[in-house]
């Protein structure tokens, strides 16, 4: 700004101002100001800048976002300042102890470690928030039957990662989206490649068993169904799913008695679900023997409100 008391030329002074009203056009005195800092000061590059600030009551103010080394000063006589040192910029600050610190705007330092784990966690979350995301569309698309975009998106999912619990995880919905599809062998083979990755997570390990031992029911492997719907109990009792597809598989040998048992333990499990109820009802009609020969088996099948007959089974 020009000195007090000194008249402005008529055409303005560019040398010293510009006047801005509102609303101010920073991007174009920005543009200037670099311009005069290259071709006026030769500034070749920011780290060559320093700043000093002061408030009113010659209180220093930092601006850390700035990103440039402060300079420190000591007011002087007649608003005079004396440099005194450089304080380094945002980022390039380092304590006694030789550990990079970082300013906030209010002026408080914060180790280097803490704003690490900070952008750390950041990254985390946007991942998982992504990743949950992924998963939700797929869903959405195998729901409409667009499988193949919801196939897209489980490899997407696990593109580029090396998480085995993940890999198992996409081989377990990539096998879901085949059975959808009534592709069973595929639907197996692909329940099998996940079996094969290192440290499945026991609920995903779970869920492979069982479901492959669903398909090979479907695909006439009794045998071989009744040894992965095992595993799965084995893995979680607790879970109604296998003691069904175990039962299926014990009636596909002929071993009639035993697949009823396994069958109303399903049913006790998750009387909700109503596919074991509708198969032991379909399984004692075809075997009236099992009722006569088994008083308990009656027993808790009256109890139950089960009797023979047929119903929808799926």
């Amino acid at each position: 700004m020009p000195e007090k008391g000194v008249e402005e030329p008529a055409d303005g002074s560019p040398n010293y101002y510009i006047d801005a009203a509102p609303p101010v056009p920073y991007a174009r005195l920005a543009a200037l100001a670099i311009t005069a800092l290259r071709q006026v000061y030769r500034v070749r590059h920011p780290g060559e800048l320093t700043y000093k600030a002061f408030t009113e009551g010659k209180t220093s103010i930092r601006f850390p976002l700035l990103k440039l080394q402060r300079e420190t000063v000591t007011p002087g006589d007649g608003g005079s300042d004396t440099p005194t040192s450089q304080e380094p910029a945002l980022g390039a600050m380092r304590d006694p102890s030789g550990v990079p610190t970082f300013v906030l705007p209010d002026g408080r330092p914060i180790p280097a470690e803490q704003v690490e784990a900070d952008l750390v966690a950041r990254i985390t979350a946007a991942e998982e928030a992504l990743e949950g995301a992924v998963w939700q569309l797929a869903r959405f698309y195998s729901t409409v039957g667009r499988y193949e975009d919801a196939k897209a998106c489980v490899e997407r999912s696990v593109a580029g990662t090396q998480d085995p619990a993940k890999h198992a995880s996409a081989h377990l919905r990539l096998g879901q989206l085949l059975e959808q599809q009534d592709r069973y062998a595929e639907a197996e083979a692909m329940y099998a490649r996940g079996l094969d990755v290192p440290a499945v997570p026991i609920e995903v390990a779970y869920f492979l068993h069982n479901n492959r031992g669903y398909c090979l029911n479907l695909l006439g492997r009794h045998t071989e169904a009744e040894a992965l719907c095992r595993t799965a109990i084995a893995i979680d009792a607790s879970r109604h799913n296998a003691h069904k597809n175990l039962g299926l598989a014990l009636a596909g040998q002929g071993r009639f008695a035993e697949a009823a048992r396994c069958l109303l333990e399903a049913d006790c499990r998750c009387p909700e679900d109503g596919r074991a109820r509708q198969h032991l009802a379909a399984l004692l009609t075809e075997n009236l023997e099992l009722l006569e020969a088994d008083s308990a088996l009656a027993a808790a099948c009256r109890k139950r409100g089960i009797r023979p007959g047929r119903a929808g089974i799926a």
